[in-house]
């Protein structure tokens, strides 16, 4: 169908413009730089929280353990903190270096967390927070496909 034709079915001009390689460079160019402050933050969170799950410097870690989780597994909330800190820290390590593997776990990781407080009323903000984050480290393994 020739544009013209296409102008008198759908009664608007269509015009297709062609992409320069300029554009394609800098596409290139925001999109790399895009994908490395996703990178930066899917780093540094993970890590300096699991960090923190040995000194309790952001918050007590402790009262976002479901009372669920507690009665299902033999150990005290302070020990699940504590043996999730390195598991954390190791995520962040693996989105640096392997960053669609690292963004899987990641947001596999954020989405237990989710279902965690999912259990819990006075935490559903925190569930919802964290599903946000799940999403987005998903989005982040789609987009780094093409550029880290």
């Amino acid at each position: 169908m020739e544009p013209t034709t296409v102008a008198i079915v759908t009664g608007a001009v269509i015009t297709q413009e062609k992409s320069t390689k300029i554009d394609d460079n800098a596409r290139i160019a925001r999109d790399k730089v895009v994908s490395r402050i996703m990178q930066c933050v899917f780093v540094l969170v993970p890590f300096v929280a699991g960090l923190d799950k040995f000194f309790n410097l952001m918050t007590n870690w402790e009262r976002y353990v479901s009372p669920l989780v507690l009665q299902v597994l033999p150990f005290p909330a302070h020990q699940i903190m504590v043996a999730s800190g390195p598991v954390e820290m190791l995520i962040g390590i693996l989105v640096a270096v392997k960053p669609r593997l690292g963004a899987l776990a990641l947001a596999a990781m954020l989405f237990g967390i989710m279902l965690n407080l999912l259990t819990m009323p006075d935490q559903l903000h925190i569930a919802f927070l964290d599903l946000s984050l799940a999403v987005l480290a998903l989005s982040f393994f789609l987009f780094s496909r093409d550029v880290v």
